[in-house]
């Protein structure tokens, strides 16, 4: 779900890998050109050499992933659970996840490595799964997001030392405890929000015993995205989430969106935080602090996920329109070579990134739709008018562009409350322009969902 300007228009990129006679890979400049329609976003490498850089990408939904990877040359071979139709378009190989292998590891786990096997390509984790790491041997092994528990407690220190806030936390298997107040229940392995629940009281029955109990702080949720290399950790930028309450389930990820936070940023005390930890849990590659900012500016660290974040589309949308350094046009090139630096070789990005993060010069919004009837989507045609100009609109004076990705195939069976495809708007207008043109494009999806 990584950024991509509007299908159709040209995108120059001042770097991609180039195949040579040896068998290694270079980088030189090149201009790419989209072709136009929904399932033709990013045309995948291919050739004699391809398996050289070719990587898999395992998840609940690569497509994000799969864009960024191929628009810098990559031959990415992709494994999730749709099978949309730009996320195929993006890979050279696709294998859909079976309910069967989603239920059982160590079924994924196999079905992973023979996949890798025969198209000789790296596993990579973009998360929205179990974790498969442990099971694939990989160099730097990635775990699901990691809540601020009792059993981190060296975690909780290093955020505390830094000047942040702790949530109260507490295992579930404990015999008793102070239950005043509300709870957050956060269920081990379980991503997006599809495991955390309100708790007003609770009793250690009620919960499971893998399950995490935090005290609920009210705030804005922001999300910090950073890069750990043999170079060191760079912050790459904030994004604030867009939750949506499905039954009893609150706080369902819907999307992310670029923010300017109005108040000061600690950016310095972030930094050392996320040096800290990249150290000690030996971190390389994208990786993602969630905070809650109350109504004091006091910031609450609430859990780090150790894989590239859904909400890295839309910073990697701001930091291609500030123009702001090489290596944003990709930032899974940038995962790829910290994470295998032998395989995925770039230069020295030691002056690449500024020391914190540019205040963003452009909006850009990620939303999920999530359907609010049962039936079968049609979106195919709706994509198709929405690439390229189709989908610029004008609030007042103020250009605004939509379109629509995570496209299934036309037919597909959808189920209320299951996601129907992922709106992304752009421009330059201001928050109320823009969250009229995501309320426009929201009814327009859910109407492509036919009983």
């Amino acid at each position: 779900m990584f950024g991509k300007r509007p299908v159709g228009n040209p995108r120059s990129l001042p770097h991609t890998w180039k195949s040579q006679s040896s068998g290694g890979w270079v980088l030189q400049s090149k201009t790419v050109t989209n072709p136009t329609g929904p399932a033709k976003q990013v045309a995948p490498q291919r050739g004699r050499n391809a398996a050289q850089g070719s990587v898999l990408l395992v998840g609940s939904s690569v497509r994000w992933a799969a864009q960024s990877a191929a628009a810098c040359g990559f031959r990415v071979v992709g494994m999730d659970c749709f099978g949309d139709l730009d996320t195929r378009a993006a890979c050279t190989h696709f294998q859909k996840i079976t309910s069967a292998e989603r239920a059982d590891r160590q079924q994924l786990v196999q079905s992973i490595s023979q996949l890798a096997a025969r198209q000789r390509a790296a596993v990579i984790e973009v998360g929205g799964l179990m974790s498969v790491s442990p099971g694939l041997d990989e160099p730097f092994q990635r775990h699901p997001a990691t809540a601020l528990s009792p059993a981190q407690t060296e975690l909780a220190e290093q955020a505390r030392d830094a000047g942040f806030r702790v949530p109260e936390s507490v295992s579930a298997n404990l015999a008793a405890h102070d239950s005043n107040g509300r709870w957050l229940v956060k269920e081990s392995q379980a991503t997006g929000g599809l495991g955390v629940s309100f708790r007003e009281s609770w009793h250690h029955r009620e919960i499971p015993a893998s399950a995490v109990l935090q005290r609920w702080i009210p705030g804005r949720a922001m999300g910090l995205v950073a890069l750990a290399d043999e170079w060191g950790v760079s912050l790459l930028g904030m994004t604030q989430a867009i939750y949506q309450r499905i039954g009893d389930r609150p706080f369902i990820y819907a999307g992310s969106r670029t923010t300017a936070p109005k108040d000061a940023v600690p950016w310095s005390a972030m930094h050392s935080l996320c040096e800290q930890i990249s150290r000690t849990r030996r971190l390389r590659g994208l990786f993602n602090l969630d905070w809650i900012v109350d109504r004091e500016n006091q910031w609450w660290l609430l859990e780090i996920n150790e894989r590239p974040s859904a909400s890295c589309e839309v910073l990697e949308k701001s930091m291609q329109h500030t123009h702001r350094c090489l290596d944003t046009t990709s930032l899974m090139r940038g995962h790829l070579a910290a994470v295998l630096p032998q395989r995925f070789p770039i230069p020295s990005r030691s002056h690449a990134f500024p020391s914190t993060p540019l205040s963003p010069t452009s909006s850009h919004v990620k939303r999920i739709v999530y359907s609010r009837s049962s039936g079968q989507a049609y979106l195919t045609e709706l994509a198709r008018q929405k690439s390229g100009s189709g989908g610029l609109v004008r609030d007042g004076d103020v250009p605004v562009q939509w379109q629509i990705a995570d496209v299934p195939a036309d037919g597909t069976p959808v189920q209320r409350g299951q996601p129907i495809a992922t709106l992304l708007v752009d421009g330059v207008a201001d928050a109320a322009s823009l969250a009229r043109c995501v309320r426009l494009g929201q009814r327009e999806i859910q109407k492509c969902v036919r009983s």
